[in-house]
């Protein structure tokens, strides 16, 4: 029950906003502000922590406890005019509509075919603002057993490119070399392409496979795959032009994280 004279609902909000009464709406100032869902919604860890009730479409990833504490008890002073990419020293401002296709990427170079296959696809704004894509494409299968690599191609410019590094790793035939790929290293060609882009997403698995493969294997033509201990799950690594070393992410995800948000915004934002 919702009275416009008033900009107040008769009855609580069923919208949790944390440090909000349950009773205003818009901040009390429902001529200049808008809040038909509740964005944009600001988590930690994977947790909900707050929201500046902003209809955007926006997530916030927090980058620290003490700004998660400061917004559950109503002491965080929330920016203004947010935007995809917004880069602060608080948090990390994504689309939803960007992360949910960047975990969709992740998952699917965990499969299988994302072992050795590169996937990756071109998030940009359609005519009515609203981030979209093509469909994922796929590159060609690395061999895992030489050492050149095999990059998907992803068409066109701007907006926020997303691929996977092959999750898979293998020995290099003739040599003790472990061939493996780190999703958190961005190669100088990933570099290059965020130049173009609003910021850019590698997915995939963190770090390399260790260690090398014995000498007596060498020449056997026996494929040897070494224990991977990298951490499971995989990551959503977003590479930033603000970065002072752009080949490391300015902000790594995990995957089970994404999950969690992606699955508590949707409910949020009135969305299937």
């Amino acid at each position: 029950m919702y009275d416009s004279r008033l900009g107040r609902w008769l009855s609580p909000d069923k919208v949790v906003k944390g440090y909000l009464s349950s009773y205003q709406f818009g901040k009390n100032n429902p001529i200049i502000n808008i809040d038909p869902d509740g964005n944009t919604e600001y988590y930690f860890q994977g947790k909900w922590t707050g929201t500046d009730g902003v209809n955007n479409n926006l997530i916030g990833i927090v980058k620290s406890k003490d700004i998660s504490n400061q917004m559950k008890k109503g002491e965080y002073k929330y920016p203004n005019e947010l935007t995809n990419g917004s880069n602060g020293t608080d948090a990390f401002i994504i689309d939803a509509d960007v992360l949910k296709t960047a975990n969709k990427v992740l998952n699917l170079s965990l499969t299988q075919k994302g072992k050795t296959t590169e996937l990756g696809t071109r998030m940009v704004k359609d005519g009515s603002g609203k981030y979209v894509s093509n469909g994922i494409a796929e590159g060609k299968a690395n061999d895992l057993t030489k050492r050149e690599n095999a990059h998907v191609s992803i068409e066109g410019k701007g907006g926020v490119p997303i691929h996977s590094h092959p999750t898979g790793s293998g020995v290099i035939t003739g040599t003790e070399e472990i061939k493996s790929f780190d999703a958190s290293r961005a190669s100088q060609d990933d570099q290059d392409a965020l130049e173009d882009a609003e910021f850019s997403i590698i997915v995939g698995k963190n770090g390399g496979v260790g260690g090398t493969v014995g000498p007596a294997l060498i020449g056997t033509g026996k494929t040897v795959v070494p224990s991977d201990n990298r951490k499971k799950g995989g990551f959503i690594n977003i590479f930033t032009k603000d970065s002072d070393d752009k080949a490391k992410p300015s902000l790594s995800i995990p995957g089970g994280e994404a999950t969690d948000i992606i699955k508590d915004y949707d409910p949020r934002a009135g969305k299937q």
